[in-house]
Order: C-alpha cells, then sequence, then structure tokens
C-alpha cells in the first residue's frame, strides 16, 4: 500500500465524537477551573476530501528549512516577530523551548542569563549543552519571580492542563517583567503540526487521531463552549495577568474546506453561530506583565 492509498484509508476512519473526557483534574490543583480541554474529536462525516486537489495548510515557501541553519533563522525570525531584538542585560526563560534555538539565539542577544525548560529532553539538547546552553527538564531548578522575558511559544494549546502553565508562568515573571505568547488554537488551518509529512488544510477534522499520530504525535486540545480568544484572555486574567496586547492572524477558510468541515460538531464545540469566522482565526499573540496586587 502506497501512502496515497494509506491516507485515503485514514480518511475514511472518521473521527467519532468523544466517549471518554480527559479528566483535567488530574496532576492539577483543585482551584482548577477552566473550561474543560480534550483533544480534538470531530463527529464522523460521509465526507472523503480529495486530497490530491485539496488546499495546502501551509504555503510550501513558509515551511522553515529543517536544517541547523534553518532551525536558527527560524528562531531568531521567532524572537524579532514578538519584538524581543534586544535582550540585553534581561534574564530569559523559553518556556515549551523545544530544540532550544531560541535559548541559543537569546545568548546571542546578550542577555544576562537564558535557560530553556522543556517536560522532554530534545535530541539537540546534548551538542547545545556542550556548548554551555543552560537547559531543563525539572521545573524546581527555575527561579520563581527572577525572569524579565518569558517566552510561551505554541505551548498552551498542546498543554493538557494549560491553566497550571499559566500559573506557573505567573510564579517565575518578575514584577516587571513581561511574558510573550502565541497561542495556535484548533481553529488554525495546521493546528496539529503535521505540514511537513502532509500539508492539507484542517486535516485535524479529517483525519482520526491514529492517522494524525503517523505525521505528528503532539495532540492539539479543544476548548469546549467558548470561542478560543475569549477562553485565552480568561485564563490570563483569573491567573494574575494585564493583557497589553493582542494579536489575532486571521485567515479566510478556503470554500471546499469551510463546505465539508463537519458544521455542527464545530458549533457545539465553540458555541457561536458565526462558526466562519472562527476558523478565521490562525495564531493569537500577546504581551502579558503580572498584574501586581
Amino acid at each position: 500500500m502506497n501512502d496515497r492509498e494509506k491516507i485515503i484509508q485514514y480518511a475514511k476512519i472518521m473521527r467519532a465524537s468523544a466517549d471518554k473526557i480527559l479528566d483535567i483534574l488530574e496532576g492539577s490543583n483543585e482551584s482548577f477551573d477552566a473550561a474543560q480541554v480534550a483533544p480534538v474529536e470531530v463527529a464522523a462525516t460521509k465526507y472523503e476530501p480529495d486530497w490530491e486537489n485539496w488546499p495546502d495548510a501551509v504555503p510550501g515557501f513558509l515551511i522553515s528549512d529543517p536544517t541547523a541553519s534553518g532551525i536558527l533563522k527560524r528562531a531568531r525570525a521567532v524572537l524579532n516577530m514578538c519584538d524581543l531584538t534586544n535582550l540585553e542585560g534581561r534574564h530569559f526563560l523559553d518556556f515549551g523551548c523545544g530544540d532550544a534555538s531560541i535559548v541559543r539565539e537569546a545568548i546571542e542577544r546578550r542577555a544576562a542569563s537564558a535557560i530553556g525548560y522543556d517536560i522532554v529532553v530534545d535530541e539537540s539538547w546534548d551538542n547545545l549543552e556542550k556548548m554551555d546552553v543552560n537547559l531543563t527538564t525539572n521545573y524546581k531548578l527555575l527561579k520563581h519571580g527572577h525572569y524579565d522575558t518569558i517566552l510561551l511559544y505554541d505551548v498552551l494549546d498542546h498543554s493538557r492542563n494549560p491553566v497550571q502553565v499559566i500559573q506557573q508562568i505567573r510564579e517565575l515573571v518578575s514584577d516587571r517583567g513581561e511574558v510573550k505568547v502565541r497561542c495556535h488554537p484548533f481553529t488554525s488551518k495546521h493546528a496539529n503540526h503535521v505540514y511537513r509529512t502532509f500539508n492539507k488544510a484542517y486535516s485535524h477534522f479529517f483525519l482520526s487521531p491514529e492517522a494524525l499520530k503517523e505525521h505528528d504525535p503532539l495532540p492539539v486540545y479543544k476548548m469546549t463552549g467558548v470561542v478560543p480568544t475569549e477562553q485565552y484572555k480568561k485564563w490570563f486574567n483569573d491567573n494574575g495577568f494585564e493583557i497589553r496586547k493582542e494579536t489575532i492572524d486571521r485567515q479566510s477558510p478556503d470554500p471546499i474546506c469551510l463546505k465539508n468541515i463537519p458544521r455542527g460538531e464545530i458549533k457545539a464545540i465553540i458555541n457561536h453561530e458565526d462558526y466562519q469566522k472562527i476558523l478565521e482565526i490562525q495564531f493569537v499573540d500577546y504581551t502579558l506583565t503580572p498584574r501586581l496586587t
């Protein structure tokens, strides 16, 4: 069976309504009161996309080069996009650092200190640690109230307990610090990051979870009953942050996607009549500062 036949086979295994909701309180504290989150599950549909003629999730020229030079180029672009061109004298934390290329670039930008934190060790860490790049998977090693600049880039929407993450960020940021957040909601054309191997818009609404995992094991979590931007702002406001800036990146869904995405399930998830407007949301960027009491 070739790759195309496999994709068609997986596409036929349309998502069934979720039988179980993640136990979101597992591992979190009792004060957790945000909306429930669970892996995106879409009701079964008989529609089978014509993948060969289906719109791309990401234009090819925007997909970053996976080579070492391409990874560093992306790190520079991320910091520039987040208005972090000058980190001189600042204590910098990349929370959810992945390959830690951004931490390395922060050092180049003369941060007073730079550290990367993630819940798993990336294969690139060995080489970076030999270059004295400070990396850890131990949250307890991070200093409370210490970091002037924290980057939370594409983390919340892939976290089982996003509120706990925000509470941790609040503990870590200094009183005069700022947090740069990029959110990547399930409404995005490429929410599941599978575009390198299967670059098809909104594929997470058609392929089964098993099929998606073959391309990328990273789940994307949905927020039930709310518009994503409303939920983000509630999380930030409820956990000690002031929102200094919000920027929404919108792209209109291609007509064929808009016509065939299971509309009833989408409306049930976001509880909003104008689901097309919500599906336009690709990224949301925030600048946060701690609310001082």
